[in-house]
């Protein structure tokens, strides 16, 4: 499975961003806890649960003939005191999975997720999805029995980008938010998904 040169880097977050815009999303609200992804080689994307771009807490701008996608979250977190987590994953070819289900389907899975009731709903979606983003956001949202002010996004990786694909995702161990880094082959060819999810401010 050739994931091979695919970035991204996940940045721990319970700070103050730089002040950003989309739509009525605006980083200078209060409080603090905003979350963002953005990258290019994104092919396609779908989002579910609290609506997107009709508030100031989930927003999304994307062109998909230009494979590029930002996403904004203002996260309802449930602990502020959390200590700021940093990652930085270059995949370089490993098959690696690290998260709770252990499909051997799955080739690649990386969890930034204390929720593991949505973890898993996440990963069986993506299973039966057979790379379809719209598909897996849909049956994450019926698998996950505490949808209330959930947003919910899922982003398909282009593996043949070029350049090569790229995410930056800025997230925290909260219970309040999830995020899935998670490749794999089923039926047809091989796809790579970052799946997320986050209770929002209303």
């Amino acid at each position: 499975m050739a994931f091979t040169k695919i970035f991204c880097v996940l940045l721990g977050f319970v700070a103050v961003l730089e002040a950003d815009v989309i739509g009525r999303c605006n980083t200078d609200n209060s409080p603090p806890s905003w979350l963002k992804t953005a990258g290019h080689g994104l092919n396609d994307w779908a989002t579910i649960g609290v609506p997107v771009n009709k508030g100031g807490s989930f927003c999304l701008e994307g062109n998909k003939t230009e494979e590029v996608v930002e996403i904004f979250y203002h996260i309802n977190i449930s602990d502020t005191s959390k200590t700021i987590q940093t990652h930085q994953i270059q995949f370089d070819g490993n098959l690696t999975n690290d998260c709770l289900n252990q499909d051997p389907r799955i080739h690649y899975c990386i969890p930034f997720c204390e929720n593991d009731q949505l973890q898993l709903a996440m990963i069986d979606a993506a299973l039966m999805a057979n790379g379809n983003p719209n598909t897996a956001a849909i049956l994450t949202f019926s698998k996950f029995s505490s949808p209330e002010n959930w947003a919910f996004s899922v982003i398909n990786v282009n593996l043949n980008a070029n350049p090569e694909a790229r995410l930056v995702i800025q997230s925290f161990f909260d219970p309040a938010w999830c995020s899935v880094y998670v490749g794999m082959k089923t039926f047809g060819d091989p796809y790579l998904f970052e799946m997320q999810g986050g209770v929002v401010l209303r």
